[in-house]
């Protein structure tokens, strides 16, 4: 049986006599006349006869509607069916840096009957007088039926209230980050690492939505005799809006090649959906049907990078070829239709890792596939770790750090290098004793320890971390963007020679194309004009922040004016592949570790490469980007 969950959304000329006419008593009424369409979200029940609708309704949030101090919000609850219900409606709130959930009441609906519930903002603890972010409310309804049993189903609908000048208006959520992307509002934005106005506790949940495809895919085709399902996953981000190109908002993501069971009266069938569009069409009888979306994906040139997700509380498994037993599944009910059925996974770590891992992977992929045959991209998020790092078959992630993008294409950046044989140079770090190019842990017996963006390295390891930041810049911009934008993922609150840094949302200009003191994330040629000389005894030193700028500048065709034709993305990975056969040959690291320059120059410049048109342009951004240091 089913049980349809109506959300619908009322016009503007409803929202302002609502808003006028709201008391402190519920109240009881037919459905209006003018109510458009309603969005469908079917789940599954149990036994019969059918289960009652339920109806969640908002005034639709719209462009320049004013709500003013003390007055509500009118939350209209339905039950169309022939049987009463009991409804719990409740709201989580985030405002001005507090998030909290509110209790709104638990009401009996008869058969027929529109409820009218004003929330209040006293009620909902919102201050409109103080409102220096934007507020988001999240509704949800859980409801039961005469007997008690719980309906198997949520119905949630959002909005978000901003001020704008002196008044504070509603608006959806994709209508405020285009309105405030655009210029058109004013006021305080709090970007993550303050309060992130657009928190995943109130994000759209599963199942819920209008299905819109993902914006960055084409929309699925509906196959004649089949079901149509799109996968999408929504996740946790606090790293995104820095100026990329690619989820710049957070919007959800098409589950690229997800590995779905769907479960119907006539067995279960398992599937890969497509690696482009999450997509996938299947034959199902009419009627109820199951979805078990998997913690898995295949995806790539060759549909062979399996990218698998995981959830540990140590690294004892670190050596293990985990089972699939051990991933993560989400179940989704629906009902057959016309149209495709999209599936919206709730935010959690494994969706965030799906999402980011396997758009990383494919991503780098596309542009030049990975060498190792069949590769493996375990992503395994470990309760005890307080950093991330990288090797050739997993990545592990820190929690504090699971919900940072420009940290996943990072780490894969590590792990595609080890996979497509060019490596990521040395792990060796050395710090200096200048605060502008230190690490946070600087170790005088220069023994391995935490790196940072702008400190001085000797060149394999600053190579290693540039690079990989580089490949991240590549991830979320693409190889040519006009202004490629990097967000710097480590917290450095406690270090004052990072505070512009933070100011500037851990921002970096990846193009640094003039040298000026203004440049987000530091000065070009960070090394020669920030760091003191070194005292290291190999003083082979150079800087991750200029390898990621030199990197990123190679291979831009926009500058070949200036400095020559640029290289493909495919021969920048044929240069470095070549450099890491020279380091093999010599069989010693210390060449590799603090000569990685010179072996680069001698490799481009070999003929038998076919490079040569590359080597003034190597030579000038090297110089430019200071990673000749001697």
């Amino acid at each position: 049986m089913r049980q349809t969950i109506l959300i619908r959304l009322f016009s503007v000329s409803l929202l302002a006599a609502a808003i006028a006419g709201c008391g402190n008593d519920a109240k009881e009424q037919r459905v209006p006349s003018d109510v458009p369409d309603s969005i469908d979200v079917v789940t599954e029940g149990a036994g019969d006869p059918p289960p009652p609708a339920v109806g969640l309704t908002l005034p639709a949030p719209t462009d320049g509607v004013a709500v003013l101090a003390g007055t509500s919000i009118p939350v209209m609850l339905s039950n169309p069916s022939a049987q009463t219900v009991s409804a719990r409606l409740s709201a989580d709130v985030q405002a001005n840096g507090a998030f909290a959930s509110v209790d709104l009441g638990t009401f009996d609906l008869s058969p027929g009957a529109i409820l009218e519930v004003p929330a209040s903002m006293r009620e909902l603890g919102i201050d409109l007088d103080t409102l220096e972010t934007p507020a988001g409310i999240g509704f949800r309804l859980l409801t039961e039926d005469s007997t008690g049993e719980a309906i198997d189903g949520l119905a949630l609908a959002t909005m978000y209230l901003h001020r704008d000048g002196d008044s504070v208006v509603l608006y959806d959520r994709g209508t405020l980050i285009d309105r405030y992307n655009g210029g058109d509002l004013t006021g305080t934005f709090s970007e993550p690492g303050g309060v992130d106005p657009f928190p995943g506790a109130i994000k759209i949940a599963a199942g819920s939505g209008g299905g819109a495809p993902d914006p960055n895919v084409p929309p699925p085709v509906l196959t004649s005799g089949e079901q149509t399902i799109c996968i999408h996953w929504q996740y946790e981000s606090r790293g995104h809006n820095a100026g990329e190109t690619y989820y710049s908002k957070a919007e959800p993501m098409a589950a690229f090649g997800v590995r779905v069971a769907v479960q119907s009266t006539s067995g279960t069938t398992s599937h890969l959906a497509n690696r482009n569009n999450g997509c996938l069409s299947v034959p199902v009888p009419d009627g109820l049907f199951k979805v078990i979306v998997h913690a898995h994906a295949v995806v790539g040139n060759g549909h062979d990078i399996v990218v698998r997700a995981f959830e540990l509380e140590d690294d004892s498994l670190e050596n293990s070829n985990l089972p699939d037993s051990l991933e993560r599944s989400w179940v989704f009910k629906a009902v057959t239709g016309p149209d495709p059925v999209h599936i919206y996974v709730p935010a959690d770590a494994s969706s965030t890792m799906m999402a980011f891992g396997t758009f990383s992977a494919a991503s780098l992929d596309a542009l030049v596939p990975v060498t190792n045959a069949s590769p493996k991209l375990d992503i395994r998020l470990v309760a005890t770790r307080d950093n991330s790092e990288s090797s050739t078959g997993s990545i592990y992630i820190a929690p504090s750090q699971r919900d940072i993008k420009f940290l996943y294409g990072h780490e894969v950046g590590h792990w595609y290098g080890n996979n497509s044989t060019f490596g990521t140079g040395s792990a060796y770090q050395w710090s200096s004793d200048d605060p502008d190019c230190a690490s946070n842990d600087p170790d005088p017996d220069y023994h391995a320890h935490d790196h940072l963006l702008r400190g001085t390295e000797v060149h394999g390891a600053a190579f290693k971390e540039g690079l990989a930041h580089a490949l991240s810049t590549f991830v979320w911009n693409g190889v040519a963007a006009s202004q490629p934008r990097f967000r710097y993922y480590k917290d450095l609150d406690d270090l004052d020679a990072y505070n512009d840094l933070q100011a500037d949302y851990y921002r970096v200009d990846m193009a640094a194309k003039t040298d000026g003191p203004d440049t987000l994330g530091g000065v070009r040629a960070w090394r020669s004009a920030k760091c003191s000389a070194s005292d290291d005894p190999h003083d082979k030193v150079s800087v991750e922040l200029d390898w990621a700028r030199f990197f990123v500048n190679y291979v831009d065709p926009s500058t070949n004016a200036l400095y020559g034709p640029a290289p493909t993305f495919a021969q920048l990975v044929q240069l470095l592949q070549a450099a890491r056969a020279y380091q093999g040959e010599v069989n010693t690291n210390a060449i590799y570790v603090y000569d990685i320059y010179p072996i680069l120059i001698d490799e481009i410049s070999d003929e038998t490469l076919g490079q040569l048109q590359y080597v003034d342009r190597f030579k000038t951004l090297a110089e430019i980007y200071d990673i000749t240091n001697p």
